[in-house]
This record gives structure tokens, C-alpha cells and sequence, in this order.
């Protein structure tokens, strides 16, 4: 009869680990999920602050050439006696 309780115990004990694993495995997946999220999101506010200041660059130098280009027109216009 003692065997026959150990067995019983035994089978019983045995589930009572799975759900121990099964929640580490729960937390491992969670953590990753945040880990992930947390990364994610970090990267995006990097690529949005490297694109603003790309448009930022681009802007001065749009605007650059634009007097470039006012500076060369006004020296044709002086060339030419307008001014």
C-alpha cells in the first residue's frame, strides 16, 4: 500500500512542477515583449530626432543656395547697371 501512495504523490507532484515552468517560460516571453517594446521605441524617437535634423540640414541648404543664387543675381544686375 505504501507504493501505491508514493505513486499518487509522485503523479501528483509532477504536475505541480509544470506550472512553475510554464510561468518562468510566461515571465522569460514577457520580458523579451518588453524588452522588445522598450527598444522599439528607443529606436524610433533615434530615427525621428537623425530625420529632423536631416531635414533641418537640408533646409540650410535650400536656403543657402537660394542666396547663393539672390548674391549671383544681384551681381548680374550690378554687371548690368540695373542696380
Amino acid at each position: 500500500m505504501c507504493w501505491g501512495v508514493s505513486t499518487v504523490c509522485l503523479v501528483t507532484s509532477a504536475p505541480a512542477q509544470q506550472p512553475s515552468q510554464t510561468e518562468q517560460l510566461r515571465q522569460q516571453v514577457d520580458e523579451l515583449k518588453q524588452e522588445y517594446q522598450a527598444t522599439t521605441q528607443a529606436m524610433a524617437l533615434r530615427i525621428a530626432a537623425l530625420e529632423q535634423q536631416l531635414q533641418q540640414h537640408e533646409e540650410a541648404a535650400t536656403e543657402s543656395r537660394q542666396h547663393t543664387v539672390s548674391a549671383a543675381e544681384l551681381a548680374a544686375q550690378q554687371a548690368a547697371g540695373k542696380v
